[in-house]
């Protein structure tokens, strides 16, 4: 009869494998809830940013505005670091954590620009910058939400037949065309 281990030598004993599972899954899952642990920190630092900064909210409804637009970040990174925390390779965890990513940033930009604006007038290389990028960053908003649109039921595009028909909506007529009459 068999036995179910297999031994390199009698001396040896098997291998039992790590009850949190190999290295690089590890590395993963610390990964993952370090970026939502700086998800956490950014969203709180862009809330302190928004109450101290001179578009303070002085009313009860701005406030708790403020208040949920702080909080959406923080849950879409717990969200993101348990499913990333459970299967490191799925592709909708890294893209949600992304959206918190961005979320957070665009909010310490936008806390602490009027912030920079009131202490100096002048248009700095900072200002300029942190302006710049909050022009353009609400594609750290969009750009994953369209993916995860695409990538939903199955983490994986569309067979090549329907996937032009998913681009669609997005392209102008003339490249829809393009695409249709190949």
């Amino acid at each position: 009869m068999r036995s179910a281990y297999r031994y390199e030598s009698m001396t040896t004993p098997p291998t039992i494998a790590e009850p949190n599972g190999p290295p690089s899954r590890r590395g993963h899952v610390r990964l993952a809830w370090a970026l939502c642990s700086l998800v956490v920190g950014l969203s709180a630092a862009g809330f302190a940013l928004t109450l101290v900064g001179p578009n303070a909210p002085s009313t009860a409804p701005a406030f708790a505005k403020i208040a949920l637009d702080t909080v959406g970040p923080v849950v879409f990174g717990v969200v993101a670091a348990l499913i990333v925390a459970h299967q490191p390779r799925n592709t909708i965890g890294w893209l949600l954590m992304l959206l918190a990513l961005g979320v957070t940033t665009l909010q310490i930009a936008g806390g602490y620009l009027p912030l920079a604006i009131a202490a100096t007038p002048e248009a700095t290389p900072a200002i300029l910058l942190i302006a710049w990028f909050s022009n353009w960053s609400w594609w750290l908003l969009i750009g994953p939400l369209l993916l995860i649109l695409l990538l939903f039921p199955t983490a994986s595009t569309a067979a090549s037949t329907t996937q032009p028909r998913c681009w669609r909506p997005l392209a102008p007529p003339r490249v829809t065309r393009l695409i249709s009459s190949a």
